[in-house]
């Protein structure tokens, strides 16, 4: 037995077969899949109505979907954006932004694990009730994007 294999049986492991954690890590990277243009700005942000919360509060109240990247390559992203989140959709995502999961609880989010979407699907959660309250923390956020656009 491997090493690996004794530490993980010893100390357990919150890990799933495909090896995505069940908790979102602070230094881990997520990505907002955008649909529309006006919410890629030319400064290579994404614009803040981009990562404002579901219409719909959810389970947590209000919010947004993003999708846990870390340790993958930007063809297996894509094809995130495309047959999990783009099939949801209808339609390819235009853009995404990316940022660590760091950034949104430095705004005073949590990001959660929610697989009951795919395997590697998250939530913004803890967002106030008040819109203008809202409008403000998704300023705050955008600012840690990095927007980017797929490539043909």
């Amino acid at each position: 037995m491997s090493f690996l294999q004794r530490f993980c049986r010893f100390f357990g492991t919150s890990r799933t077969p495909d090896g995505v954690s069940n908790t979102v890590d602070s230094a881990e990277l997520v990505s907002r899949f955008v649909f529309q243009s006006n919410h890629i700005h030319s400064s290579g942000r994404l614009r803040p109505a981009a990562l404002l919360p579901e219409p719909r509060p959810g389970e947590y109240g209000p919010e947004t979907s993003v999708c846990r990247i870390d340790g993958l390559i930007d063809a297996d992203i894509w094809r995130i954006g495309n047959d999990d989140v783009g099939r949801l959709r209808g339609k390819p995502p235009i853009g995404r932004g990316d940022f660590a999961a760091k950034d949104a609880r430095n705004c005073k989010l949590d990001v959660v694990a929610d697989k009951t979407t795919f395997e590697r699907h998250a939530l913004l959660i803890k967002w106030p009730k008040e819109k203008e309250d809202q409008k403000e923390i998704a300023l705050e956020l955008s600012r840690y994007t990095a927007a980017r656009r797929p490539t043909p």
